[in-house]
């Protein structure tokens, strides 16, 4: 009877030995859940410890805060201070005067209708700028950090003949070197002077002085906001600015 009942159970089913499916699932169900746990408290523990280190750092800077940079003070400014700049160029032209003369002999040889006219080019270099020898003592306005410059009215510096590029274009007519000479150095340095004088002319009609009025005007506004101050006015006398 026994071994007929052994005989009768199916292949592949349970026994009373063998674990039930039951068992088996909640085991494997078991392992997850324990892991998913276990990363629950790992991530939590972080984030504790995180909080703990906000705290820390928020309650050392209340307690010892870091230090407040002090601003450097401005500087002042003295009318004296720019007087030693003596002179500032703030613009500057190259312009080419147009020279025409007649050598004629002196005394009673300029009958004999001997003459040579002579056509010359004469470049050079027109500046202007402002002449801060003599600011007065109230040009410079200053309050803390505001400050308020006036400029004098800017004006040509100088003019300087480029020697080596002026030249005679040409020569009409002729003169005997031993009645009108030949020296075109010394013919050139007589000339000079009517040169420069036209050289100037052009440099005004072209606005060489508005020019130097505003690179100046600029030039010292930034020069005075690179010491700290923080509202600069700079004017130029004969100049409106908006």
């Amino acid at each position: 009877m026994t071994e007929e009942l052994v005989d009768d159970i199916p292949k592949g089913k349970l026994t009373d030995d063998s674990p039930s499916l039951v068992s088996r699932s909640a085991g494997a169900a078991s392992r997850p859940v324990g892991r998913c746990l276990l990363m629950a408290v790992a991530a939590m523990t972080l984030a504790c410890a995180l909080a703990v280190i906000g705290v820390l750092m928020v309650g050392k800077d209340v307690i010892n805060p870091p230090p407040t940079p002090t601003p450097e003070p401005v500087r002042r400014v003295t009318p004296l201070e720019i007087r030693r700049l003596a002179q500032l160029e703030s613009a500057e032209y190259y312009l080419v005067a147009e020279i025409s003369q007649v050598q004629v002999p002196n005394g009673w040889l300029d009958k004999l209708g001997l003459k040579e006219e002579i056509f010359i080019l004469e470049y050079g270099t027109v500046v202007g700028g402002f002449d801060l020898t003599d600011l007065p003592d109230d040009a410079v306005w200053q309050d803390g950090d505001r400050v308020m410059l006036k400029l004098p009215s800017p004006k040509i510096l100088r003019v300087e003949i480029d020697t080596e590029r002026s030249h005679v274009v040409y020569r009409k007519g002729w003169c005997p070197e031993a009645v009108c000479g030949d020296d075109l150095d010394r013919f050139l340095q007589e000339i000079e002077p009517e040169a420069v004088e036209q050289l100037r002319e052009q440099a005004l009609e072209y606005g060489l002085l508005d020019k130097a009025a505003t690179a100046g005007r600029d030039h010292f506004y930034y020069f005075l906001r690179s010491l700290g101050f923080t509202e600069v006015k700079v004017v130029v006398d004969g100049y409106i600015y908006e």
